[in-house]
């Protein structure tokens, strides 16, 4: 089972390094825009396939991807001072606190 973790942790670390992480995903998935000159399939795929890097179907509950989507609306209504106080996207568990204790010490 260890043999399990280690790889997926060194699938992951190589991923990331090659710009394909939830992080890299969610950062193309909101800058997606519909371009009439581009086949509307080839859109909508590169689109799905941006929503699943970022959300993880496989990997996530429907609970955590309601989370993250939840929290990510949030995060976009926060005015920019409180939104820069979030600099690494927590855990959705984590995130109220955090973001309670920034506001708390401005």
């Amino acid at each position: 089972m260890e043999e399990v973790r280690d790889y997926e942790q060194v699938k992951g670390e190589i991923l990331a390094r090659c710009g394909c992480s939830p992080v890299n995903a969610a950062g193309d998935f909101h800058r997606w825009r519909y371009d009439p000159g581009v086949n509307l399939q080839a859109q909508m795929d590169d689109l799905l396939r941006s929503c699943c890097g970022w959300l993880q179907p496989d990997q996530l509950s429907a609970q955590e991807v309601m989370e993250w989507v939840a929290m990510d609306w949030f995060l976009q209504a926060l005015p920019a001072e409180e939104r820069k106080a979030i600099t690494v996207t927590p855990p959705p568990q984590e995130f109220l606190e955090r973001l309670k204790c920034a506001v708390a010490t401005r």
